[in-house]
């Protein structure tokens, strides 16, 4: 987690800070494991390894085979910056760091980056942060206004719709083609129909994009019989060139041509139709 890491990057600069010695020697690998010293799984290490011990010898604050090149003491490190972190193995997991010029250099770009920030939301440095959080909210609350908005324009096509269902062997249904810019919306339309009406199908079909996209309702009296929308939405949706799936009740399907979409919801009353006779 991002305070996991930043605990960590204290932890390391703190000992950066204390100027820590770090000694280097040459020893059987079987001593220096014994005595401590950390080998990394997977690495191959000879006979005699080379240990790398930083802090005292009685208390080091680390010790491990190592074949890398060191500072001769903690302090010449100067800064330390984490960049990543990732599992490379099950409770494994790796960071990659910079330290020294490398990561004064990265802190003084990112200093300057958040500059460049606060100065297009013309907020103060130590601002741009809690101004990127009001506006994220300001935009996630507009997002929400425009849903609602736009469910609100959906139902009042749905409603007028409404005066047109039929109903065909004492069943009710409904094939509309309605106007929305995300086929989600069509399965919204499908969740409604199941509500209004006790026994029924529906059909609703839009053009988003210029591809035509269909959802197929089933009530679940009529599922129990047999109707499944999954099944019917795939006849449907071929005279548009598409298929689809879901769902008995609900079933949702793309196609390819949108010249063909009233066509497609035509060809379902015949479809229901067959079915309530069969």
């Amino acid at each position: 987690s991002a305070a996991e890491r930043a605990e960590i990057a204290g932890a390391v600069q703190r000992t950066i800070a204390e100027n820590m010695p770090v000694s280097i020697s040459h020893e059987a690998r079987a001593s220096a494991i014994a005595s401590g010293a950390m080998a990394l799984f997977g690495e191959k290490y000879g006979e005699i390894v080379r240990t790398v011990r930083i802090g005292s010898a009685a208390a080091p604050v680390s010790l491990e085979l190592c074949g890398g090149t060191h500072v001769k003491n903690t302090g010449q490190l100067g800064a330390f910056v984490i960049l990543s972190e990732g599992a490379i193995a099950a409770g494994v997991r790796r960071i990659e760091a910079i330290a020294g010029p490398a990561a004064i250099d990265y802190l003084q770009r990112q200093a300057a980056l958040v500059e460049q920030i606060a100065g297009q939301l013309q907020v103060p440095a130590a601002g741009a942060a809690q101004k990127v959080g009001e506006l994220l909210a300001s935009h996630s609350l507009m997002q929400r206004e425009r849903d609602e908005l736009k469910r609100s324009a959906l139902f009042t096509q749905l409603e007028t719709a409404r005066a047109r269902t039929q109903t065909i062997a004492g069943v009710a249904f409904l094939a509309e083609r309605l106007q929305v810019d995300d086929l989600h919306y069509l399965r919204d339309a499908g969740e409604w129909f199941r509500a209004a009406h006790p026994s029924g199908v529906a059909v609703f079909g839009s053009v988003v994009d210029g591809a035509p996209g269909l959802v197929v309702a089933v009530t679940q009296d009529l599922v129990d019989r047999g109707l499944n929308a999954g099944k019917m939405i795939n006849t449907v949706a071929a005279v548009v060139g598409g298929r689809g799936g879901g769902k008995p009740t609900l079933a949702q399907a793309g196609g390819k041509d949108a010249t063909q979409l009233d066509a497609a919801l035509a060809s379902a009353a015949s479809l229901v139709r067959d079915f309530l006779a069969g």
